[in-house]
């Protein structure tokens, strides 16, 4: 997972910026923008808006913590 969004975030398919609000909850069955699995119903997953272009991200808990700790490190 984490390779992927290492990839992700250097091809753009995910921003570096920072998180200007996140919400969890129950997943909504789209996909997690980071990995690509289904967010199931009985999944958490977390929201967030990024502020660098405002895109919305819906991600499993597990995929935002990973994003979050690789986009500080690709920034750097």
């Amino acid at each position: 997972m984490r390779r992927l969004i290492k990839l992700r975030l250097e091809d753009g398919r995910l921003p570096r910026g920072p998180v200007a609000e996140v919400l969890d909850g129950a997943g909504n069955g789209q996909p997690c923008d980071a990995c690509g699995a289904i967010l199931a119903k009985d999944q958490k997953a977390v929201c967030g808006i990024v502020v660098e272009d405002w895109r919305s991200l819906r991600l499993h808990i597990d995929c935002f913590q990973v994003w979050d700790l690789e986009r500080v490190e690709h920034c750097e």
